[in-house]
């Protein structure tokens, strides 16, 4: 996933030999350990390669740079690298998220990081590599080693083209809360193993990109009691896009586009357990515009279709296609962003082939002090099942704060509450998540 935007910092000149001894003593002491639900790698990768440059007003006070605050970074010649290692420890007080006869645990998790970056004035080269170590405190069942890796490059073909490239492999463990309930006696394992590839033409107000992406999932069996697996292999299965866009400057503050997307998503096996086929293609279609309106609202907001058909006997999962990020910098020291957007998604659930996804989130962030930050969020999800009664409601509210000692030490301190309304094949669950999480940097 793309990760914020940056702001321009100084750099120093520090020896490989030196940052990586200082490194090691860094992270020698922490033994490997864990956290709550659901796993950050999922949503991070290799830092994006782009040729736009972002405003102070298209920045969030979180994205925003401090010079006094920010990492320094290795200079290696013509490369910056960025090592990091955040260590959290985390009460929860449902860590299978059950309905009733819940279980409250102390989780712990271990994240090093390291991001590479090339700093050359043509082209350009990221790369990103990141552990995830949890452990709980009782639950030793809950357990988990999580690790991302991914690359991506941008070469300069002239003034106004480009093209785009990028790989990466992810060892991940599904949520307890996620809702596709094939709950094990321990959490689902799986990879990701992805591709990406795109052409990015831009001369003058008029241009257009177009992207293709390819990303391979496989899932382990997973024991759910005494002699009894849960047959998660068939759900492998590699899913293909190919995303053109085509946009036009309307003004300098308006930028309209349309985009299409079209997928296949192959199973590796053709009929699971209930008998369907979840093999499918579909395809998505965008109409909307960027929006850079000085000192106020920054973004896009789109508005489609879509629609996925599956292979067996003709079922789909259709609706209408809406999203948006849009940024708005109420004051010097205080940023909303609202995030909404809808996606057909893969189910598990006997007899339905997939769900209709629909998701929210308002967030705020105020800078109390230079380095005090306080943030909030309020996040809704709802699933539509195809051919199943009911729909799943999710809500998550979120309150915490961060605070910078200097370029190498942070911290921060955030209360979770989720919340899952019952339907008739998805039980409810409640979560109560106080998470201290402290983070060093080179």
């Amino acid at each position: 996933m793309i990760t914020k935007p940056e702001g321009s910092r100084s750099l120093r000149r520090v020896p490989i030999s030196a940052a990586l001894v200082a490194l090691v003593a860094l992270i020698a002491p922490v033994a490997p350990i864990d956290l709550v639900a659901g796993s950050a790698l999922a949503q991070q990768a290799a830092a994006p390669l782009s040729t736009d440059q972002l405003t102070p007003d298209q920045l969030s006070v979180l994205q925003r740079p401090r010079e006094d605050y920010d990492p320094l970074g290795i200079r290696a010649g013509q490369y910056v690298i960025d090592p990091s290692l955040d260590v959290q420890g985390a009460f929860n007080s449902n860590i299978y998220a059950t309905k009733s006869h819940t279980d409250s645990d102390f989780v712990t998790v271990v994240t090093p990081a390291l991001n590479l970056q090339s700093d050359w004035v043509r082209n350009a080269f990221g790369l990103r590599a990141q552990g995830e170590f949890k452990e709980n405190a009782v639950h030793g069942t809950e357990d988990v080693n999580n690790f991302t890796a991914a690359t991506n490059g941008r070469y300069d073909i002239g003034r106004d083209i480009y093209v785009l490239g990028g790989a990466g492999y992810e060892l991940l463990h599904e949520d307890r809360g996620s809702p596709n309930p094939l709950q094990g006696t321990t959490p689902t394992q799986f990879t990701v193993s992805s591709g990406n590839a795109g052409l990015v033409y831009m001369p003058y107000r008029l241009g257009g990109r177009i992207d293709a992406t390819v990303d391979s999932y496989a899932f382990d069996n997973v024991p759910a009691g005494v002699g009894t697996v849960l047959n998660e292999t068939s759900r492998d299965r590699i899913v293909y896009a190919l995303t053109p866009r085509v946009s036009y400057e309307v003004t300098p503050q308006y930028n309209a586009f349309l985009r299409v997307v079209v997928n296949r998503r192959d199973y590796n096996s053709t009929r699971q357990a209930d008998g369907l086929d979840r093999s499918s293609a579909g395809y998505q279609a965008d109409l909307g515009t960027t929006l850079n309106l000085a000192r106020l609202i920054s973004g896009e907001i789109y508005l489609g279709w879509l629609q996925q058909n599956y292979d067996s006997n003709g079922r789909s999962v259709s609706g209408a296609d809406f999203g948006a990020n849009l940024l708005w910098n109420l004051t010097p020291i205080d940023s909303l962003r609202l995030n909404f957007s809808r996606s057909v998604e893969e189910s598990t659930l006997f007899n339905s082939v997939g769900y209709l996804q629909t998701s929210a989130k308002l967030s705020l962030e105020h800078e109390l002090l230079r380095n005090v930050v306080l943030v909030g969020s309020l996040s809704y999800v709802n699933a539509d099942f195809e051919h199943v009664r009911g729909s799943s409601n999710y809500y998550e509210a979120s309150v915490g704060g961060r605070y910078y000692f200097n370029h190498y030490f942070s911290a921060g301190l955030e209360y979770d509450l989720r919340v899952r309304s019952p339907m008739e094949s998805l039980p409810s669950f409640t979560q109560q998540i106080v998470e201290l999480r402290l983070r060093g940097q080179l």
